[in-house]
């Protein structure tokens, strides 16, 4: 996925990573250490956007799912194989509704 500076403070950590402050930190730290094998450059109209983009790191966005799907006491399957198709499809549409 993509993210900016704007989206990362919007987060916020789920209670049940208190418990265990290190699983968060550690993939935190594993997140950082990715930004540059993750970097992206964008033309648009002359202007080079750069971004972060971890998609290029499925196996940390796959622990990242799995640490808030287990905070909100969740079962891992099937929600992790819904991640897993919905952000290997590349014709998306972000624009559907699943009601």
């Amino acid at each position: 996925f993509h993210t900016n500076a704007y989206e990362l403070a919007s987060m916020t950590i789920p209670d049940d990573w208190m418990a265990n402050p290190e699983l968060a930190i550690n993939l935190g730290q594993s997140l950082i250490d990715a930004i540059p094998e993750c970097m992206v450059e964008t033309n648009m109209r002359g202007t080079t956007w750069r971004n972060v983009n971890f998609h290029l790191k499925p196996d940390l966005i796959e622990e990242l799912d799995r640490l808030h799907i287990a905070a909100l006491g969740l079962p891992a399957e099937p929600l992790l194989t819904h991640l897993r198709i919905m952000r290997s499809s590349s014709s998306w549409d972000y624009s559907r509704r699943l009601d």
